[in-house]
C-alpha cells in the first residue's frame, strides 16, 4: 500500500512508494503545481475533480521550458469523472490495482530519461518540438498513436502534441510530426484521412443536400414512381388517392411494387425557390466558422501513427543541433581540415617527444549512399555521427568533418586496447544508424584508427 504524507504547507501531498524511494505528487487543481518543485519528485497523480482540469494540469507539464520536468511520468487517477476519453494523453491510469505496474512504468522512464540529453540549446520552436517528440517516444518506448477526440479540431489528438499546442494548432501539430519524420525521426503508418474546412482547417463538417439553384437545405423531397403499364412517370404525391396509389395518366389502381410499378428516383423540391430537381448538390458546412465548402474544395489531412527511427534516437539522446548554434563548433571540436592537419602534426611532434601513443581515427561514407537523402537530412546525419564519434573520446580530442561523408578524429595519450575497443563502438553505432535511415542492412561505416606517431614515417 502506498502512503499518504500531508505537508505542514498542507498545499501539496506526496505519495510515496518503495520505502519511500519513489515519490509522485498528488495535484488536484492547476494552481497545486506551483506550490512544488516538479524537480524533486519522480512523477505526477492528477486527481483533479474534472477532465477538463485534468487536461489543464497535464498542459502545465508538458509544456514546462524545463525539458527534464515536460517528460516526468504523469498518471491520472481512475476516479475523475469522464476521464476514459483523455487517458491516452497521460503515461497511464492509477488505481489500487494499478498501482505497481504504474510504478514499474515510471522506473522505466526515469531510467530512460537518464540516458538523454535534456538541453534544448537553442533551437526554433518547431525543431524544439521535433526533438520533445523523439525524447518522449525514447523514454516512453512506444510509438505515437492518434485517438479519437471530440475536443480536437480535427476529431484526432495525439499524447503529448496535444496537451502542448492548443486544439487551434492541429495544423502545426500535424506539420511538426512531418517535418520530424521528413528529417528522419520518424517513420509514420497512414491511419486515416480527415476532410477540413478549407477556410479555417476544422474537421467538424455537416454534409447536406442543398439546392443547386438557391443553396437552400430546406428540400422536400419525394420518390417517382414509374407505371409499367402505360410507363408514366411522376412524383410520389400525384398518385396518392385517399388511401391507394393511382396513375394519373390512365387511372389504374397501382397495387404490388416490382409488379405494377418501380421507385427507379427521386424528386426534390426546394422549398424557398420552389425548383425541382433529382440530383441535389452535396455541400460540407463546417461546424467551427460556418463556411459552406463545396465537396471539391475540402482539405484532405492524412493521419498517421509515428515510430521512432535509430536516428530519432541518437536525436534524443544527445540533442539536436542547428547550423546557426554557435556553441556547436566548441562542444564538438568540430574543426576543418586544415586545422585537423595543424593539430596532427603538432601532436605527433609531442606525442614522439614525450613517448606517448595518439591515434588518427577516419570514416569515409560513400556519396551515392547518401544521394537519397535531402540536403537537410544530410545535415542531420553528418551532427549525429559527429556527435557518435564524440560521445566515445575525451573533451581534448578533436573531430573534423567538411562534408556529410568525411569525418577525422585525433584520440590522445591512448593504448591500443582502448583504441580497438573505442572503434568498435564507434562503427557499430554508426553503422546501425546508416542501416535504420537507409532501410538497407549492407551498409557498413568501416572507421580505421591507425597510431598517429607511425603516419607519414
Amino acid at each position: 500500500m502506498f502512503e499518504l504524507i500531508q505537508h505542514p504547507s498542507n498545499q501539496t501531498n506526496l505519495l510515496s512508494f518503495d520505502n519511500e524511494s519513489i515519490q509522485l505528487l498528488a495535484v488536484s487543481k492547476e494552481s497545486d503545481l506551483a506550490h512544488h518543485d516538479l524537480q524533486l519528485v519522480d512523477g505526477v497523480l492528477v486527481q483533479t475533480f474534472s477532465a477538463y482540469e485534468a487536461e489543464k494540469v497535464l498542459r502545465v507539464i508538458r509544456s514546462n521550458r524545463e525539458r527534464a520536468i515536460a517528460l516526468k511520468p504523469v498518471f491520472i487517477n481512475s476516479t475523475i469523472p469522464n476521464s476514459a476519453s483523455i487517458t491516452f494523453l497521460f503515461d497511464g491510469v492509477f488505481s489500487d490495482e494499478t498501482k505497481n505496474s504504474a510504478i514499474q512504468k515510471l522506473k522505466s522512464i526515469q531510467a530512460r530519461t537518464r540516458e538523454i540529453s535534456t538541453e534544448i540549446h537553442q533551437l526554433d520552436y518547431n525543431t524544439s518540438l521535433s526533438q520533445l517528440v523523439t525524447q518522449y517516444l525514447f523514454t516512453r518506448q512506444s510509438g505515437l498513436e492518434p485517438s479519437l477526440s471530440r475536443t480536437s479540431k480535427v476529431g484526432y489528438a495525439f499524447p503529448l502534441l496535444s496537451s502542448v499546442l492548443q486544439e487551434q494548432d492541429t495544423e502545426r501539430l500535424i506539420s511538426v510530426l512531418n517535418k520530424t519524420k521528413e528529417l528522419g525521426f520518424l517513420t509514420k503508418q497512414t491511419k486515416d484521412h480527415v476532410h477540413t474546412c478549407k477556410k479555417c482547417a476544422g474537421g467538424f463538417l455537416n454534409y447536406r443536400e442543398c439546392c443547386p439553384k438557391c443553396s437552400s437545405a430546406d428540400l422536400k423531397t419525394d420518390d417517382l414512381i414509374h407505371h409499367f403499364l402505360c410507363a408514366h412517370i411522376a412524383p410520389e404525391g400525384d398518385y396518392k388517392k385517399e388511401d391507394h396509389l393511382e396513375c394519373p395518366k390512365c387511372d389504374k389502381h397501382l397495387r404490388h411494387i416490382g409488379i405494377d410499378y418501380d421507385k427507379p428516383s427521386c424528386m426534390h423540391t426546394c422549398k424557398s425557390c420552389d425548383h425541382q430537381f433529382q440530383n441535389a448538390e452535396i455541400k460540407a458546412l463546417c461546424i467551427d466558422c460556418g463556411n459552406e465548402n463545396e465537396l471539391s474544395q475540402l482539405n484532405s489531412l492524412e493521419i498517421c501513427s509515428y515510430e521512432l527511427t535509430s536516428l530519432g534516437e541518437q536525436v534524443a539522446r544527445y540533442g539536436l543541433h542547428t547550423k546557426k548554434e554557435p556553441q556547436k563548433s566548441a562542444t564538438l571540436n568540430v574543426l576543418s581540415e586544415s586545422m585537423f592537419e595543424l593539430f596532427k602534426t603538432k601532436e605527433q611532434e609531442r606525442a614522439l617527444n614525450n613517448g606517448t601513443q595518439s591515434f588518427e581515427g577516419s570514416l569515409n561514407i560513400d556519396l551515392e549512399l547518401l544521394s537519397s537523402f535531402s540536403e537537410t537530412q544530410q545535415d542531420v546525419i553528418q551532427q549525429e555521427i559527429c556527435t557518435i564519434i564524440s560521445n566515445y573520446l575525451n573533451k581534448a580530442d578533436i573531430i573534423a568533418s567538411q562534408s556529410p561523408n568525411w569525418y577525422k578524429f585525433l584520440i590522445y595519450d591512448s593504448s591500443q586496447e582502448h583504441i580497438t575497443k573505442v572503434g568498435g563502438l564507434i562503427q557499430n553505432n554508426i553503422t546501425k544508424l546508416l542501416q535504420d535511415g537507409m532501410n538497407a542492412q549492407q551498409v557498413i561505416a568501416e572507421v580505421l584508427i591507425t597510431p598517429l606517431n607511425t603516419i607519414g614515417a
